[in-house]
């Protein structure tokens, strides 16, 4: 659909929802249920100009300052926030399905021991679990029968020990390409862009306050690096649809992105495009959001709705 086609055709706002997957309606339901889904409003894109070349980030010298500086502000944050839960709320669910603070604890410090030794190998092919999903479904129980005052230390030790390794390194060492498991070909740097991600999301998911409460700096940095790695999710998911062939348009305040699949093959171009099916908008920390599998502060916006989204997450699927 160009852009011209837009004023013609109603766009539609998809509301929130729990889980990164866009509702589907049941078997049987009424039509009108789902129309009240919507509410119409005008989609407005920012005028920009779509280059030819892929949109390839990858952090450099100042990006890692930065993104380190902000993962270790993110330690901090997480440290305070354990270092407030009591034995029950150490137990008590979180807003990740089955996962209780205790199990988020636990997989933050698996995580953190180890990057620490994929930061000294960083060459060749590397595994998060050398042993496999066994060793990931184990290390979600590494923290059971400990009290809160431990789990705080092993939480503090594992990634003060992380981030000590990670200081040590110059720039070149930042620049390092090397195999990782799921993620394929994958730079030093983005360790750190990583596990920003997951100390900011995982913090939402134990405090109750999700996205609401992401540093506006980690949505920053990491929201492009996001978009830039979407080709790659798509080419090493198993789970991928490459049966699509679709372009869409991710509009937000920071930045837009036209962003394509065909069969086995998905780019990233910067900027605006005539030439796309749909816009997914949003603001940037909904935008992102939606990437990682989180519920949006605001709505996702669409010109043809939960469709729109149900075929994304169909290209991109999970976090």
């Amino acid at each position: 659909m160009s852009h011209g086609d837009q004023s013609r055709v109603p766009p539609r706002v998809v509301r929130s929802k729990r889980s990164y997957s866009p509702p589907t309606p049941t078997p049987g339901e009424p039509a009108q249920l789902l129309r009240d889904a919507f509410v119409r409003r005008p989609l407005r894109s920012r005028s920009s100009v779509m280059t030819d070349r892929p949109f390839r980030p990858r952090p450099d010298p100042t990006d890692v300052t930065r993104l380190m500086s902000e993962c270790e502000a993110s330690t901090r944050r997480c440290i305070n926030f354990i270092s407030t839960l009591d034995s029950s709320s150490l137990d008590a669910p979180s807003r990740l399905p089955e996962w209780s603070c205790r199990t988020v604890i636990a997989h933050l410090c698996s995580v953190a021991r180890s990057y620490v030794r994929v930061t000294a190998l960083s060459r060749g092919a590397i595994s998060t679990y050398p042993e496999g999903s066994a060793e990931r479904v184990a290390s979600l129980r590494l923290l059971d029968g400990l009290d809160p005052d431990a789990c705080l230390a092993e939480f503090t030790e594992s990634s003060t020990a992380l981030l000590e390794s990670w200081r040590q390194l110059n720039a070149a060492a930042w620049q390092r390409s090397f195999m990782m498991d799921a993620l394929g070909s994958v730079r030093l740097g983005r360790l750190i862009a990583l596990r920003l991600t997951e100390l900011e999301v995982h913090r939402g998911d134990m405090d109750g306050n999700g996205v609401g409460g992401w540093s506006p700096e980690f949505v920053s940095l990491c929201l492009p690096l996001r978009v830039a790695w979407l080709p790659t999710h798509h080419h090493v998911r198993p789970d991928a649809d490459r049966s699509l062939n679709r372009r869409w348009l991710l509009s937000c305040a920071s930045g837009e992105w036209q962003v394509s699949v065909s069969g086995a093959r998905s780019d990233v171009l910067s900027g605006l495009s005539p030439m796309v099916d749909d816009v997914i908008a949003a603001d940037p920390a909904s935008l992102l959001a939606f990437l990682l599998g989180r519920e949006p502060v605001t709505e996702i916006r669409t010109n043809r709705g939960i469709a729109t989204l149900h075929e994304f997450k169909r290209a991109f699927p999970g976090p």
